[in-house]
């Protein structure tokens, strides 16, 4: 929640705040003043601006959104085991860091191929990004046919 500039807290009786209720509530308004509100000496209220209560109402229903989110996504996986789903997430963070792995080769191979590839136009970097994937479909094919060969 955003308070307000000022976090003094300015604490009064509930007598008090009563007798000057409509300054209270120009002050707060005008310069977003907190006010606490006590009786017998308790905190029991306290008189804040609008932005503090939209603030409130922002991140509530932030809040809410995110355990809507959680709730459908935990409902997914009501059947499944903890080591499955520590198996999968490992699983995906493999694949991603192979798709990492192979970006940052085609990268590389760009640069070496056409330094000037990034700064020329999209057309250009298409292609050699094509170009290069097709290489390396190739290669990935023709390792797999000689290591198919000598298992035979």
């Amino acid at each position: 929640m955003a308070l307000p500039k000022t976090q003094d807290l300015e604490t009064m009786n509930v007598s008090e705040a009563r007798k000057q209720f409509s300054d209270l509530l120009n002050r707060v308004h005008r310069d977003e003043e907190l006010i606490v509100v006590e009786k017998s000496g308790i905190p029991m209220a306290g008189i804040v601006p609008m932005s503090v209560v939209r603030a409130a109402q922002e991140k509530e229903a932030q809040r809410q959104e995110f355990l809507q989110v959680l709730n459908t996504t935990r409902s997914g996986f009501v059947n499944v085991s903890e080591e499955e789903i520590e198996r999968e997430i490992e699983k995906a963070l493999a694949e991603i860091k192979q798709e990492r792995l192979f970006a940052r080769r085609i990268v590389a191979a760009i640069n070496r191929i056409s330094p000037d590839a990034f700064e020329s136009s999209d057309e250009h970097l298409e292609t050699t990004v094509a170009r290069i994937l097709t290489d390396e479909a190739r290669q990935k094919a023709a390792g797999e046919k000689t290591l198919a060969a000598n298992a035979s």
